[in-house]
């Protein structure tokens, strides 16, 4: 008797398990993964595309300036991307991910962001699109 329960106790629990599996890799498969491209930096749309901001750019940190300056001209929150990372730029921080549900961190700390928009404001430079 015990047996058969055993039995079918594990048979449920490696169902549950190949289930599991399963689902994990389907999320995988469907995740929007931001752009690679070297040098790109990206603003991704409410529609969820992503549109070239500039390209050249030096570094992750070059490319959240370049999003914070349109932050602060519109004061929108926004959604970036660079080399395979999002950036995620609003009112309270500058940070930065893997992917759009991960674990953020900080690019930009409070005296470094003054910093930068103090820098953006003196030098008003315009963004340009290089396609």
């Amino acid at each position: 008797m015990l047996k058969g329960v055993f039995g079918a106790v594990a048979g449920l629990m490696g169902l549950v398990f190949v289930g599991a599996v399963g689902w994990l890799l389907w999320q995988q498969a469907h995740e929007v993964r931001a752009p690679r491209d070297p040098g790109v930096c990206w603003r991704r749309s409410a529609n969820g595309t992503f549109a070239a901001i500039y390209r050249g750019s030096s570094g992750i940190e070059a490319c959240a300036g370049d999003l914070e300056r349109i932050h602060m001209r519109t004061g929108e929150s926004l959604v970036g991307a660079y080399q395979g990372r999002y950036i995620f730029v609003d009112k309270e921080s500058i940070r930065s991910a893997d992917r759009l549900d991960g674990v953020p961190w900080r690019l930009y700390f409070d005296n470094q962001r003054r910093s930068l928009d103090k820098d953006l404001n003196a030098h008003d430079i315009t963004i340009t699109t290089k396609r």
